[in-house]
Order: structure tokens, then C-alpha cells, then sequence
């Protein structure tokens, strides 16, 4: 080979590298648009269950009888003034195409994927492969299809907005100096959480820690009492969202969790684990307990060892994925305390994935921080060893788990068919529209 052949051949690399590079990201983000695509074909401009009733206040809001305090008040014990002001938008400016409304759902996906990878750039900088590997992984979890009906029921994209809000005051306080408008950026965001869900204050004391990391370069007493100010702003909004025009919070106590103690941990590590049991021969509450437990243990022994490194930066930078699973975990405790009745099926309903989707995210990038400790203890070291392994189980579980998820996805949307069909009905039978409230979709537990 002569030497202009060679010179050839060395200036082709970086651009072939470039091309399988890209190609890399194209596929890490290839799951969205898988998602988009189903959302587009089997979304429909149809109000859907409990949707009639934020259609009936757009009504009254129409004909001027509607205030204030209707707005703020909780829906089926949540805060959804910020779900409210959404659908009445696109009632009223979108001649009423609900099916709009999924597609903010998606949106909101989009941001919190956008979100990891900026958060996860100090993983992979200098990696890129690395990088798109992780966020396929990333992505298979965010864009899940075993959230099945919450892709296409356009009521609950308001589910999706405290997990976004979270990403985005986790990014705008992920700086040493937290601006002005850093601060009134994630102070919107906290609020907009703790109005959109009933579980959304918790966002503001998760983005507490966050926030002191980034005011580390002020005086102690400024910085107290900035982070006494917000813990105050934040309970003070959360008691106004839940308590102050309607009480949010059903009649179950804490109590009922020490009645059944056993009970009570299998139904929280199923939701843990709710998005990766599915499509199996083994049933989805054993299958999803064993990964509940798996992603309980892997986050506990992570976060020690990180702790145990002593490294503040190091600390910092885990943070936000710690905060993933711990808003995972606080949102299966609240699940826990006020939808376990008697079965424990009722923790694989598909909109509960919404929340669960950050435990094994978190976990995710929790593990590719340790592997990267040097000084790991035998613990990391385990970890570090049984990485790639995992990687490839979880790789499978969500393989399995999306399949069973489209097919749910078919299932709800031949719900929303059925009703629309009988309300073309209408007209000829003498039956009100609030009748089809009755129309109740059950997802299926064996798939």
C-alpha cells in the first residue's frame, strides 16, 4: 500500500466512525419513535372515561359559571389544575381533538429522555457508543409500551408531567451556580408538579439536596436559609394543592401498611418491578416482585458504595439517578397506601408504569457510575463484573415486556372503538353521555 493509499484510508476512519456513530443514536432513540407511530395510529379524538368530567367543567367554563376554585380542585383525589388548563386548551383552541393530548405524553417522554442524556453525559463523554448504548436502555425504559391505555387515554398525560418536572429542576440545578433564573425556573417547575399529581410535591423536597450541592459556594446562612425557604414554599404549595380546596387524600392511613406488612412489601416491589415482568410463562406479580427486589438491592448497594467513596463529586453527579429511584419508591408507597384493597394485581395497572419507569433508569446509570469507581470495594467490584450480564437481562425483560405492552395497547384502543361506536348512538337512544362513564377498561394481568 503506497502512502497516499495510507493517507487515504486514515482520513475514511473518522468518518465511518462518525456514520456508525450516528447510526448508534439514531437506534437509541429508535423506541420513541416506535411509540409515536403507535400513539398516531391508534390514538382517537375521543374523551375517554374520566375525561367527561374535565369535558363537563370546560362546559361550564364556556357558559361562565365556572371559578377558580373548581380549577384547583383535586380530580379523583389528585391535584390537576395544570391537567385542567392543558385539556381546556386544546378543547378550545384545538376544536376539541383530544387526541392531541397523547402526543404530549410523548412529548413529555421526549424532554425527560433529552433530560438523561444530559444528565448522563459524565458516563459516557469521550464514548459516544457507550453513550448511545446507555441510552437505548435509557429509552427502552422511558418509552415503555407496558404503560399501554396511559399512551392513548388522553386523560392521563397529566400523569407524565411530575416526572418531567423532576428531569427539568434536576438539569437546571445541575450547575455549581444556581442563577436567577435557574432558581425561578425550577421553582415553576416544583410548582407545576405539586398541581398536576397528587404525589407532585415530593418533586421540590427531591430537588432539595440538588439545590444546597448547588449553593455549596455561598455562606452558610444564606444557604440555609434559601433551602429553609424552599422547603417551606414547597409544603406550603402541596397542603393548598391537596387539602385547601378538597381533600385529596382518601381514608386509608399508614396504619393499613403495618396491618399486612408482608403483603404490603410485595405490592410495592411489584410496582418496582412493573416494567419488566411481563410477557412471560411466569405471572407478572411473581415475576415483577423478583425484579422489584433485583432493582431494590442493586440501587441500596450502589448508592453505598458511592457514599462509601467519600467523593463529593462523585455524589453529586449520582445524585440525580438516586433521586430517580427514590421518587420511583415514594410513588409506589403512595400506590400502596391508597390502591391496595384486597388483590395485588391491582399494582400491574398499566398507568402506574408512568412513575415505576424511573427505578430501573435509575438504577441503570447508578451501575454505570460505580463501574467507574476505581477504588470499588468488593461490592462494586461485583457490580462492575456483572454489568454486562445484566445489561443483556434487562435487554430481554424489556423485549418481553414491550410485546406484551403493544398488545395491551391493541386491547385498549378496541375499548375506545366500542365506546365511540355506541355513542354514534346516541342521537337514537334516549342514554346520557355520562352513562359511558360505565364503560371501565381492565387491563389484563396474565399477558
Amino acid at each position: 500500500m503506497t502512502q497516499t493509499e495510507v493517507k487515504e484510508v486514515l482520513a475514511m476512519k473518522p468518518w465511518k466512525t462518525r456514520v456508525w456513530h450516528g447510526l448508534l443514536w439514531m437506534l437509541a432513540f429508535a423506541p420513541s419513535i416506535v411509540v409515536l407511530i403507535l400513539i398516531m395510529r391508534l390514538s382517537l379524538p375521543l374523551p375517554f372515561f374520566d375525561s367527561w368530567d374535565f369535558v363537563k367543567q370546560y362546559q361550564f367554563w364556556c357558559e361562565g359559571s365556572y371559578s377558580w376554585t373548581g380549577l384547583l380542585t383535586p380530580h379523583n383525589a389528585h391535584p390537576s389544575a395544570i391537567g385542567k388548563l392543558f385539556y381546556f386548551a386544546v378543547l378550545h383552541f384545538a376544536g376539541g381533538n383530544v387526541a392531541l393530548l397523547p402526543l404530549l405524553s410523548w412529548l413529555l417522554s421526549l424532554l425527560i429522555s433529552i433530560g438523561v442524556m444530559v444528565l448522563s453525559q459524565s458516563l459516557w463523554r469521550g464514548r459516544p457508543a457507550f453513550g448511545a448504548c446507555l441510552m437505548f436502555l435509557a429509552n427502552l425504559s422511558i418509552f415503555t409500551l407496558v404503560q399501554g391505555h396511559a399512551w392513548l387515554w388522553d386523560f392521563i398525560f397529566q400523569n407524565f408531567i411530575p416526572g418531567a418536572c423532576l428531569v427539568g429542576g434536576l438539569l437546571v440545578l445541575n450547575h455549581p451556580h444556581v442563577a436567577g433564573w435557574r432558581w425561578f425556573v425550577a421553582t415553576l417547575l416544583a410548582l407545576m408538579a405539586v398541581f398536576s399529581f397528587g404525589t407532585g410535591f415530593a418533586v421540590g423536597f427531591l430537588l432539595l439536596p440538588a439545590l444546597g450541592m448547588a449553593l455549596d459556594r455561598r455562606s452558610f446562612s444564606s444557604r440555609v436559609s434559601l433551602m429553609l425557604f424552599w422547603a417551606v414554599m414547597c409544603g406550603a404549595a402541596g397542603w393548598l394543592a391537596l387539602n385547601a380546596f378538597g381533600h385529596a387524600i382518601g381514608e386509608k392511613s399508614a396504619a393499613d401498611l403495618f396491618s399486612r406488612p408482608v403483603a404490603s412489601l410485595q405490592y410495592i416491589l411489584i410496582l418496582l418491578g412493573h416494567t419488566l415482568g411481563r410477557g412471560t410463562v411466569v405471572g407478572p406479580v411473581t415475576l415483577c416482585t423478583v425484579w422489584g427486589a433485583v432493582l431494590l438491592i442493586t440501587f441500596i448497594a450502589c448508592s453505598w458504595q458511592i457514599f462509601g467513596s467519600r467523593n463529593q463529586a462523585l455524589i453529586r453527579q449520582s445524585w440525580p439517578w438516586m433521586v430517580f429511584c427514590l421518587w420511583a419508591l415514594f410513588n409506589a408507597l403512595a400506590i400502596c397506601l391508597g390502591r391496595f384493597r384486597a388483590t395485588l394485581d391491582t399494582g400491574l395497572a398499566p398507568r402506574y408504569a408512568t412513575f415505576m419507569i424511573f427505578m430501573p433508569l435509575g438504577v441503570l446509570m447508578l451501575v454505570a457510575t460505580v463501574r467507574q469507581i476505581r477504588d470499588a470495594g468488593v461490592v462494586g467490584r461485583w457490580i462492575g463484573r456483572a454489568a454486562p450480564f445484566a445489561a443483556v437481562l434487562l435487554l430481554v425483560a424489556h423485549s418481553l415486556s414491550w410485546i406484551a405492552g403493544a398488545h395491551g395497547m391493541e386491547l385498549f384502543h378496541r375499548v375506545m372503538e366500542s365506546s365511540r361506536t355506541s355513542l354514534q348512538f346516541i342521537n337514537v337512544l334516549s342514554v346520557k353521555p355520562s352513562a359511558f362513564l360505565d364503560l371501565k377498561y381492565t387491563p389484563s394481568t396474565t399477558s
